[in-house]
């Protein structure tokens, strides 16, 4: 008789330890990121994996990518691979291509190899730009050399 109220104080906090992950947040707050024990807590509630959620929000915040919880949270959700895209997201920026979070786990969900989208995106964007410079280039002729340009390219018609 006099178990059941120390039974009820250890099953207290066993929920209370599995539906508050006190080390998650620790790190979490450690390591600069903002969030709040409630947050973990739905998180948990909505049986979302919290350890990689927070862990990919900690990398992107430590490489000063803005992405929300919220967002690496449905992509969880959805069934994607969080770290993958927050590492791809990470390559984008290293290597100057604008390829947006959405984009990104679009690729991821859909299965495609996220480094040769990546690839892809860099080498269209590499294109556009040719094509760019190549239009300031004609712009800047003067009207002698522009003649002299429209008959060398008539020989190709």
């Amino acid at each position: 008789m006099h178990l059941i109220p120390y039974l009820f104080i250890a099953f207290i906090v066993i929920a209370f330890l599995y539906f508050v992950p006190l080390n998650i947040w620790v790190t979490a707050t450690f390591s600069g990121v903002k969030v709040s024990l409630m947050e973990l807590i739905f998180l948990r509630i909505r049986r979302s994996p919290v350890d990689e959620i927070v862990n990919a929000l900690i990398i992107c915040h430590k490489s000063s990518i803005p992405i929300e919880l919220q967002h690496l949270e449905v992509h969880a959700i959805a069934g994607g691979n969080v770290e993958s895209v927050v590492k791809t997201c990470i390559k984008a920026k290293q290597k100057g291509v604008h390829a947006n979070f959405r984009e990104i786990c679009a690729w991821d969900l859909a299965g495609w190899n996220m480094d040769d989208m990546l690839r892809n995106k860099a080498n269209s964007e590499e294109s556009q730009n040719l094509k760019i410079d190549i239009l300031n280039k004609v712009d800047s002729l003067s009207e002698r050399e522009l003649v002299e340009l429209q008959s060398f390219m008539s020989q190709f018609r």
